[in-house]
């Protein structure tokens, strides 16, 4: 807007620095000078240790030194602690000036790539942290050095990694480099620069110094000489050629020369909107630019100054003074809580919150307040063993310290006067060495009251940082604030807003891994100078104080009078007494107190015994089951003798009574005797949901007693097989075996702890068994035996570089767990009702390098974590999976297996001569196929298990030979009768050979799958954007197939120094290549119409080509490719005698034995990709050899051509031989077109032929003169609902169809609702013309990419906890996006950090019009990255007006774990078309803590669509 006021720097003096203005020869003026001969003048300031010296002879005058207030550091001197950044800071008028530059002289010498220093240039008053690094000039001398600073522990976050360092050993000095900026980019503006050095914790060189700072520039023109600049009075409607600086524009009482000197807006009499006029504020001495001078969130205009309260707006008190009446209580505060604030003797009660943890110094009662004798906070240092704590884990970390879980090996406490430890951090140079020395593996917990009774409401933010790990908790009047630094070593933030100031209740532990160990805690806000430390009132910090138990007894009783009146029913403090028993459960008063039970409840935790037959008995009358054992103490009777579930006789105190390791609980609800050793329930043996490593048949495992460990299985894959963040694939592929591994060794180990690496759950690391490597898995079967464990909450935990997929199957339910490289320690709880023997499967995965994994457990019995069959260490007894062999009936049949079959309730059913089923098979011969002896179809697919066992199909398996069919409709008769009896060969997929699979044949009406015939290639324009034929020259090959790629595409040509020939090629000629190492290819420019989306989300691309090898002469010898890295390319298999695809993720590739490329023939060579579907595939002569997910997004760089014959991205790497008929489309075809491709090539047929033949119009364009004008043109032509087309005309062929001129008026026709429009239209050319119809999607009718803002979406949270809402900006969780999708700024995220437990939270959109469309379809980009199990999210649309539900919701699977942003499209239900709707999108999380992000949205659109 043209009125906006440029002079954004409100708290800043806007006389032009330097005194008058100097000409210079080249007529610039002088805006300022600097030689820091007679210091500092009132817009320049330091901080850090800047300082003035004139004793250093590398520059003129007097020399401002950078950092240090001599030469930092000794050369060669001992290492020291040193301040890790200064500045310099001036500021600037430049709103008179243009073309503005500053010059400056440098010199220095530092620490290379540590140290630094650098400028940054805004036009806020706040210019930390930094937002506008400035860059020198083209011209300059000074330039920052290429590479970045080292910031892990190095210079301060405030410098960045762009800077200047000295360019060798820091006992060189560079001297008198000149330096110069260009300020151009900040003419008419005014603004502050920063110049900012900063270092790591080491000597090293003499510093940074700068001296003879010059800024000039062009004065604007001031055509009356009024002051003010012809643009600025332009732009505020005042008359640049009238001297009208003393008139009154706005008749605000300030003159206009004097609102532009003070930055006002001229047009407006209250600049600041706070219901004074600038006048007034002037002469009140307020700040006009400033709706609250004083900082106390009461308005200039309300606070009138009078000293007499009438109401909130005239409030009498001072607009300069926080605490017009000096009682300590700000004016705001006070006059939200009914309080004169004009009046010190009317002061608001300060609140004191209670804490909702418990405190170090934990206090009987539970009653808490602030220790006013003395400042500080309580501190206590914890030491743990290895692998307790662990970086990555604050949570884990804050609830060791906090439970004592494990117990630490030393414990110290102390009082500290601040939150700032150990050498590192920013927030505060405070750095006081922790108390008991620090180290690794431990815990620094703080506890304190922050007190802001004297601090404004408003937005504050707590600012933590460390190496590791913090997690901080406050309690305000308002709620809990969290904060959650969840990894070493950045800057976490969270803000939060006090409506009533208060004392309030903080917490938090900080963890060390090792290494580092540094803690910084800090605050910022209204009031507070930047960002301090809590407790560093020196520096600003409110006060802090120790939590101490509040002891205030008023009457007495041994009672403190907060305990008293907290209790429901208590009224005052005469109802409780220190001998009196006020509900009667036989404790006194006192006794509760002390007990920290409820002195108003004769039974505080409801088990069913008195709080004073409690404590009688010794149990705990705050838990109501004691021992632990499932039973609550009050059934526990004690008596030694089982008469009910509520009279069980016995111990509360030992959960396992009678020593039969079987605990209490356990035998009550299995109907046997806790009491009596012999009486005992069987103990329950759960069967697999997974296959085991040693297969059996179904319902027959059990735990093999005599061979103790884990079984163990390693596997080993060709490379682009097993992936790092693919845990659930390398599962799928370990258990399924496709593709089959090179190798195989199975043995039996003692735990599940192998490979060099991971310490925190297991430090044994046995070695591989077979090796280890690059792309290999192991696999982990066992069966854990709990059955001596007491029911409770357990924990699984995985570590591994790089994947671990678990599941285990328990009497409660299945608990998995799985994760990507590389946590050390990442747990899963789950919980045990019932004790038992279970069976787990675990599969690790290694892409390459790294290659260690840990699985443990631990929870109640279980010392720490463990790995699971490391029983020295506490782990609970494993064995190998084996067969339950318990034959009571002696039939040859296991027990087990017998019962685990639905209708069989007896052993005397099933026999080892019996046939249950009918199905031709005896049950011994099903028990041995693993197959289900009730079920004469085991399979359904329509053949019985007796004839699949005899027709050799599998009868696990409804389609043998994988083509779709089930094998009960292959009848192998040879004649097609119908689908159901195709009389095809159920163990061949292509039966009749002629390579279209017996399911497409048997489906397309009219072909027979017993039959041979030739595929249909279909339409193959469709996308096709380039076609090189190689049949007589190279240039404008691309345009063979009219209209399929842009002008760019057209210049491939032969590149030196080998140019290659034309010889005889399959179809006509071919181009011939060679000789691998230096030899030549063909290429062409970079054209974005060829391949350039192909990052998209869809991610589709195929590349075809004819190749023949001469010779392979080098490795990775390539046909045709992009370059290297994601980059698509065809290329040698390494030094194997076959090709391999690189379509997404890496290398996919043939088996050399299976399709060696080396025998002089030509092949056909197809790799196809495909985002949506997340398969890419490599065809070798019409089959497919290989195919495998996409993992990562493919790539084609811009800065390289499409060539040829050779790598762009890897030089010499050249093909030997002929390449001929190489094609892109923008697509992936389909087999059955790429098999048609490959057949037609053998018979002679280019892709040229192919397409000429097809003659395909799909969208049958009829042109033709009107019957009534020969000057008018009719064109008919097909159309389909939610399309629009457009005629375009050309007088000649020469030019691509896309470059057509629309004809005027016919643009966006819509469909015609019969499916064919007409249009007729005065011919465009005089004589001969061309026409052609273009087809296209109708415009979005809905499109919003969140980055103007929110786009009016609203979050809401539909639970209680509010641990999850959704937010808009850049995602930042511990795993998932760092930005919105395309790395754009902002996406809707389930919380920006990690998303919380027990969440339904829901996003709204806009209400959207669905009346008058005939359908829709929504899509939008989604991050899903959640626990894969538990968290659940849906897609619902919703009356506007009332909230109703319009159709059913619709899943978004949260099971996938999305590496990048993927593309989703689903329709509108039809419920929807006609109504005002708002889509919600709905997350919910269950109550496992997770570190996980959740659900990222971003670019959502709705799009009219055929229903």
């Amino acid at each position: 807007m043209e009125s906006t006021n440029r002079c954004s720097l409100k708290f800043f003096i806007c006389a032009i620095i330097g005194g008058g203005l100097l000409l210079n020869s080249a007529g610039a003026e002088t805006v300022f000078s600097q030689d820091f001969e007679n210091g500092l003048g009132p817009d320049e300031s330091v901080g850090g240790s800047f300082s003035i010296n004139d004793s250093l002879a590398s520059l003129n005058n007097g020399t401002l030194v950078m950092g240090h207030s001599a030469p930092y550091g000794l050369l060669g001197g001992a290492a020291t602690p040193l301040p890790t950044y200064s500045y310099y800071e001036l500021t600037l008028d430049l709103r008179a000036f243009t073309d503005v530059e500053m010059r400056f002289d440098f010199s220095g010498a530092i620490e290379k790539d540590y140290d630094g220093f650098n400028l940054i240039a805004t036009t806020e008053a706040q210019v930390s942290p930094p937002t506008g690094l400035l860059t020198p000039a083209a011209g300059s001398a000074f330039q920052y050095d290429a590479d970045a600073l080292a910031q892990h522990g190095a210079s301060s976050p405030e410098l960045g990694a762009i800077a200047w360092s000295s360019p060798a050993d820091p006992s060189i000095v560079v001297n008198d480099l000149a330096a110069v900026f260009d300020l151009s980019a900040f003419s008419e503006e005014k603004v502050i620069i920063r110049f900012q050095f900063g270092t790591d914790a080491f000597e090293g060189g003499e510093g940074a110094n700068l001296d003879n700072i010059v800024v000039e520039g062009t004065s604007l023109p001031d055509t009356d000489s009024d002051g003010m600049p012809d643009s600025y009075e332009d732009r505020h409607g005042l008359d640049p050629a009238t001297d009208d600086g003393m008139e009154d524009l706005d008749l605000d009482g300030v003159d206009n020369i004097t609102e532009y000197n003070n930055c006002t807006d001229p047009n407006d009499p209250d600049s600041d909107d706070d219901g004074l006029d600038d006048g007034a504020e002037i002469a009140a001495g307020a700040d006009p630019l400033n709706p609250d001078s004083d900082g106390d969130s009461l308005l200039d205009g309300v606070e009138t100054g009078t000293g007499i309260f009438v109401d909130a707006d005239d409030t009498g008190t001072s607009p300069l003074d926080i605490d017009s009446d000096g009682d300590g209580a700000n004016d705001s505060f006070e006059v939200t809580e009914n309080t004169d604030p004009n009046d010190a003797t009317s002061t608001p009660s300060i609140p004191i919150v209670q804490p909702s943890f418990v405190p170090i110094n934990e206090a009987p009662g539970g009653i808490y307040s602030p220790d006013l004798t003395q400042s500080g906070l309580n501190y206590q240092e914890n030491k743990y063993g290895p692998g307790v704590i662990a970086n990555g884990q604050s949570v884990n970390n804050y609830n060791v310290h906090l439970s004592g879980n494990p117990a630490p090996n030393s414990s110290v406490d102390a009082i500290v006067p601040w939150a700032s430890h150990g050498p590192g951090g920013n927030f505060s140079p405070r750095n006081s060495p922790f108390v008991d020395g620090g180290g690794d593996n431990f815990t620094v917990r703080y506890n304190g009251y922050l007190d802001m009774s004297g601090y404004a409401p408003g937005q504050y933010t707590i600012h933590l940082v460390s190496d590791d790990t913090n997690y901080f908790v406050m309690d305000t009047a308002d709620g809990t604030v969290i904060a959650d630094d969840v990894n070493c070593c950045g800057e976490r933030t969270q803000g939060f807003t006090i409506s009533t100031p208060g004392i309030f209740p903080f917490d938090n532990v900080f963890g060390e891994q090792g290494g580092g160990e540094w803690t910084d805690v800090a605050i910022s806000g209204p009031g507070i100078p930047g960002i301090v430390a809590l407790g560093d009132t020196e520096n600003g910090s409110p006060p802090v104080y120790p939590i101490v138990g509040d002891t205030t007894d008023s009457d007495g009783d041994e009672l403190p009078d907060a305990w008293e009146t907290q209790w429901p029913g208590i009224a005052d403090l005469d109802q409780l007494t220190a001998t009196g028993d006020f509900d009667q459960d036989g404790s006194t008063d006192v006794a509760e107190f002390a007990a920290g039970t409820d002195p108003t409840d004769d039974d505080s935790d409801d088990d069913g015994l008195l709080d004073g037959a409690e404590a009688t008995a010794g149990t705990d009358p705050t838990n109501s089951d004691s021992d632990n054992d499932g039973l609550l103490d009050g059934v526990e009777t004690g008596t030694g003798t089982f008469v009910s579930a509520s009279d069980t006789g016995s111990d509360p105190l030992n959960a396992d009574t009678d020593g039969d390791n079987i605990p209490d609980g356990f035998e009550v609800s299995e109907n046997t005797d806790p009491n009596d050793p012999d009486s005992g329930p069987d103990i329950p043996v759960v069967q697999p949901t997974f296959i085991p490593i040693n297969e059996l048949a179904p319902g027959s495992y059990g735990p093999d007693f005599a061979n103790p460990g884990v079984d163990y299985q390693e596997r080993h894959y060709p490379g682009g097989v097993i992936f790092n963040n693919n845990a659930e694939s390398n599962y799928n592929v370990h258990t399924s075996g496709d593709p089959a591994p090179t190798r195989s060794f199975e043995a039996v180990e003692p735990l599940t702890s192998h490979g060099n690496g991971g310490n925190q759950i297991s430090a044994l690391n046995r070695p591989w068994l077979d090796g280890g490597g690059e792309n290999f898995t192991v696999r982990y079967n066992g069966y854990l035996d709990m059955s001596g464990f007491t029911p409770g909450t357990y924990s699984i935990h995985i570590g591994a570089d790089d994947t671990n997929y678990f599941i285990m199957d328990t009497i409660d339910g299945q608990v998995t767990a799985q994760h990507n490289c590389c946590p050390q320690n990442q747990a899963t709880p789950f919980t045990i009702t019932a004790p038992g023997i279970f069976p787990f499967d675990n599969v690790f995965g290694e892409q390459g390098g790294g290659d260690w994994t840990d699985v443990g457990i631990s929870g109640p019995g279980i010392n720490g974590i463990v790995a699971i069959g490391d029983t020295d260490s506490g782990s609970p007894p494993v064995y190998s999976i084996g067969t339950d062999a318990t034959d009571n009936d002696g039939d040859e049949l296991p027990d087990t297996w017998e019962l685990s079959w639905d209708g069989i309730d007896s052993l005397d059913q099933l026999s080892s001569a019996g046939d249950f089923d009918d199905d031709g098979l005896t049950d011994l011969q099903e028990l041995t196929a693993g197959l289900d002896p009730t079920n004469g179809d085991t399979d359904d697919d329509g053949a019985s298990d007796g004839d699949e066992i005899a027709n050799e199909t599998n009868p696990r398996n409804p389609d043998s030979d994988r083509d779709g069919l089930s094998d009960g409709v292959e009848t192998n008769t040879g004649v097609f009768v119908d689908a159901s009896d195709t009389g095809t060969d159920p163990l061949n997929n292509d039966s009749d050979g002629d390579l279209l699979s017996d399911f497409n044949e048997a489906n397309d009406p009219g072909r027979d799958p017993n039959t041979p015939e030739a595929p249909t290639p279909g339409d193959l324009t469709a996308d096709l954007t380039v076609y090189y034929n190689f049949d007589e020259n190279l240039l404008d090959q691309a345009h063979i197939i009219s209209g399929t790629a842009s002008t760019t595409a057209d210049d491939l040509e032969f590149i030196a120094p080998h140019p290659g020939t034309y010889d005889a090629g399959l179809f006509g000629g071919a181009g011939y290549l060679g000789n691998g190492q230096g030899g030549g290819h063909a290429e062409t420019a970079f054209s974005p119409d060829i391949d350039g989306d192909i990052a998209g989300p869809s991610q589709e691309i195929t590349v075809q080509w004819w190749g023949r090898v001469d010779a392979f002469t080098t490795s990775w010898q390539i046909g045709v490719g992009r370059g290297e890295g994601a980059n698509w390319r065809f290329h040698r298999w390494g030094t194997n005698p076959t090709m391999a695809w690189q379509g997404g993720s890496n290398d996919i590739h043939g088996d050399a034995a299976e399709f060696p490329i080396d025998d002089g023939e030509w092949h056909h060579f197809v790799g196809t990709s495909n985002g949506g579907s997340n398969v890419r595939a490599l065809y070798i002569d019409g089959v497919e050899v290989t195919s495998a997910p996409i993992s990562g997004a493919i790539a084609s760089d811009a800065n390289l051509p499409l060539m040829i014959g050779e790598n762009p991205g890897a030089r010499n790497r050249q093909w030997n031989g002929g390449i001929d008929d190489v094609a892109i489309w923008r697509r992936a075809l389909t087999a059955e077109q790429i098999e048609a491709i490959y057949l037609a090539g053998t018979n002679g047929q280019s892709l040229g032929d192919l397409i000429s033949d097809a003659g395909i119009d799909p969208l049958g364009l009829a042109v033709s003169l009107a019957a009534d004008d020969p000057l008018t043109i009719r064109a008919e032509f097909n159309t389909q609902p939610a399309r629009q087309y457009d005629i375009l005309v050309s007088p000649d062929l020469n030019s691509p169809r896309d470059t057509w001129t629309e004809l005027e008026g016919y643009q966006d026709i819509p469909a015609d609702e019969s499916g064919r429009a007409s249009v007729e239209f005065a011919a465009p050319f005089d004589g001969v013309g061309f026409v052609a119809v273009r087809e296209e999607g109708l415009p979005a009718f809905f499109e919003e990419d969140f980055e103007t803002g929110d786009g009016g979406w609203t979050a809401v949270v539909n639970d209680a906890s509010a641990n999850t809402q959704w937010e808009l900006g850049a995602p930042s969780g511990t795993t998932g996006p760092l930005t919105g999708a395309g790395q754009s700024l902002n996406a809707w995220s389930t919380n920006l950090g990690d998303y919380g437990t027990d969440s339904d939270v829901s996003l709204f959109s806009p209400s959207l019009n669905f009346s008058g469309i005939p359908g829709a379809e929504l899509t939008f980009d989604a991050f899903r990255d959640a626990d894969g199990s538990g968290d659940t999210a849906t897609i619902r649309f919703v009356r506007a007006g009332d909230g109703s539900l319009l159709g059913a919701e619709i899943p978004i699977d949260m099971a996938i774990f999305d590496t990048d942003y993927v593309n989703l499209t689903i329709p509108v239900p039809a419920e929807a078309i006609g109504e005002n709707a708002r889509i919600e999108f709905n997350f919910v999380s269950d109550g496992t803590l997770d570190a996980f992000s959740g659900l990222s949205i971003d670019n959502v659109k709705v799009e009219v669509a055929t229903p």
